[in-house]
């Protein structure tokens, strides 16, 4: 596959790639997945499709809207020097249903008995925590360079039901948000959630980065001067 070869050249995942095995591998012991590994299914040949809303706010241009789709297939895998499978995320892009996707990005993601780590764009994010539990929180920034954040694994509330809308209510029903970020003052609005469902994974993910109006005349009134907000909902999945 071209993509994958020329993924590898890059050598972004150089170091994690190297194959590992022996012709008298110790037969691992059988035992059941820990709660919660279901949320992030990692099977060759599946893929999920998004609706995407991305807007951006500036003073001079004002609300700046695109809306795409956003595709993501698990194209191939490969076992890594630790003995990990490490899956290849391709992820497409384009304007509607009409036109041909076309290649964004290319990612990485491993799942082990403890956690679902994901690079995304060369940064590895600690996505899930195994095994589940309510309140559960972690450092999302655990293997990379960037200052800690906790994530914190909840029930998914109304206010992210009804952004999701009634198409996913089956789904709704079992799923958990993971809250990365979330702080509102006076002069910013900072939230990040991605919400998951058992054997489907990602369903749902918001973000937005808003900075306001901290002048005397207009402080607390949320007008916004700059920033970004994106949303991310499922509209389909299955494996070929």
């Amino acid at each position: 596959m071209k993509f994958l070869l020329k993924f590898l050249s890059y050598g972004v995942v150089a170091s994690a790639l190297l194959i590992s095995c022996t012709d008298d591998a110790a037969v691992p012991t059988v035992s059941s997945p820990p709660l919660g590994s279901d949320f992030y299914p990692l099977i060759t040949n599946r893929y999920t499709v998004y609706d995407v809303e991305e807007v951006r706010y500036s003073l001079r241009n004002g609300a700046d809207t695109n809306r795409y789709q956003l595709q993501e297939r698990v194209t191939d895998s490969l076992v890594g020097a630790g003995g990990e499978i490490i899956y290849f995320l391709e992820r497409y892009t384009r304007d509607s249903s009409a036109e041909d996707w076309r290649l964004d990005s290319l990612w990485t993601a491993r799942k082990s008995e403890q956690q679902v780590v994901v690079v995304e764009n060369n940064v590895p994010f600690v996505k899930l925590v195994f095994p589940f539990r309510e309140e559960l929180q972690w450092d999302g920034n655990a293997l990379n360079v960037r200052p800690s954040l906790t994530y914190t694994l909840t029930s998914t509330d109304s206010t992210v039901r009804q952004e999701i809308g009634t198409e996913w209510d089956e789904l709704l029903s079992d799923s958990r948000t993971v809250v990365q970020r979330r702080l509102e003052t006076l002069v910013n609005d900072s939230i990040l959630v991605e919400t998951y469902a058992p054997a489907v994974g990602l369903i749902y993910k918001k973000s937005r980065i808003l900075q306001y109006c901290a002048d005397q005349e207009c402080i607390g009134q949320k007008q916004i001067e700059s920033g970004r907000s994106y949303r991310q909902t499922l509209t389909e999945y299955g494996k070929e």
